[in-house]
């Protein structure tokens, strides 16, 4: 095969394997959102809701053992500035805030929680191996007389945020209608 040839199959490799390794990488690698909208019985918007809103991991005999997020996880619900843009500084902050401006969850009356990777499935290890068990969770809200289950969080709402999953304005929010 001539020598220019060669060259050229290895530039067009070179080039689908580069393409590859820029669809891996993202700074949300392994978080996870899930969203909330809230309304009242009539379909009007709550945007004055405090943080009695929680993400609450279902009973899980494990807790305990997974590594860098033991136990139960208990997450407060906020304003996807807070949760999400702020949650941690450089890249993740700049991007964030670049990509939030596509989605409709911007706007008032959606909340967020954004869960890590421990923090989406137990990490159980043993002899330097991983296991990983999803975790499972509901809203609760947390009342004068205790707390309240307002619904269970199907998984299929848990929603990886890393761009090679599609963007953001892909991320539907579970709508809650809420007492007075």
């Amino acid at each position: 095969m001539p020598l220019m040839k060669k060259i050229i199959l290895v530039f067009i490799a070179a080039l689908l394997f580069a393409n590859q390794l820029t669809a891996q990488h993202c700074p949300f690698d392994g978080g996870h959102i899930v969203v909330i909208k809230l309304t009242d019985a009539h379909g009007n918007i709550i945007t004055t809701a405090d943080s009695t809103l929680f993400l609450t991991e279902t009973p899980n005999p494990l807790a305990d053992s997974c590594t860098y997020a033991k136990g139960q996880l208990n997450r407060p619900f906020d304003r996807p500035e807070k949760n999400l843009v702020k949650k941690y500084e450089g890249s993740w902050e700049y991007r964030a805030a670049l990509y939030l401006e596509e989605c409709t969850f911007k706007e008032p009356g959606h909340l967020v929680v954004v869960l890590n990777m421990a923090q989406r499935s137990c990490m159980i290890e043993r002899n330097n191996q991983f296991t990983y068990l999803e975790r499972h969770f509901e809203i609760h809200q947390k009342t004068k007389s205790g707390t309240k289950l307002l619904a269970t969080v199907p998984m299929d709402k848990i929603y990886p945020l890393c761009t090679a999953n599609g963007n953001w304005s892909r991320i539907v929010a579970i709508e809650l209608i809420m007492e007075d």
